[in-house]
Formats: structure tokens, sequence, C-alpha cells
């Protein structure tokens, strides 16, 4: 009886390191994907007023930006916005840019 609680035991501990190193892994993939996006709006920051054309390609980068939160989805509608018009592209209206104004008019 004791042999069989031992193996038991051991089997939920190993299931629980698994459970543990799965959500890590899960943690480090969604952090990296932060960060290199955080480093792309930078990028297309630094482009944006000489080469708007590399800043549109450099934001097209960005995997899911629907998915963004926060400040990094007001950057991304600003620089969006402003590399669309210095480029002499027309937005069709004016929502893109309503995203940035909303968060820095709440965050300052």
């Amino acid at each position: 009886m004791s042999i069989e609680f031992t193996f038991k035991s051991s089997i939920m501990k190993n299931r629980q390191t698994t459970i543990l190193y799965v959500l890590l892994c899960c943690a480090c993939l969604f952090s990296c994907q932060r960060d290199n996006t955080t480093k792309l709006l930078e990028l297309a920051e630094a482009q944006i007023w000489e080469n708007p054309d590399s800043t549109l390609q450099i934001l097209e980068q960005i995997s899911s930006p629907e998915k963004l939160k926060g400040k990094e989805q007001a950057d991304y509608a600003l620089l969006l916005t402003q590399a669309k018009y210095r480029y002499n592209i027309l937005a069709p209206s004016d929502s893109l840019i309503n995203i940035t104004i909303d968060y820095y008019k709440k965050k300052g």
C-alpha cells in the first residue's frame, strides 16, 4: 500500500512539474512577443519622418495588431496614421487616430 501511494505521489509531482514548465514556457513566449512588438514600434518611430515607407513595412511585421493594448495600441495607431499620411495614403476615417487620442487623454 505504501509503494502504491508513493508511486501515485510521484506521478502527481511529475504532472505538476510538467504543468508548471508548460506555463513558464508560455509566459516566456508571450513576454518575448511583447518585447518584440515594443522594439518594432521604437524602430518604426525612428523611421517615421525620413522613411515612412519603411515605417509601414516595420508595422506590417507586428503580428495581430488588433490584439495590442494600452500604450502599444496607441503608439501603433499613431505611427500607422502618420506613416500613411506621409506616404499620401488617405485614411477612410479618423477611428484609427481616435485610439491614440483617447489613450493619451486618459493617461496623459
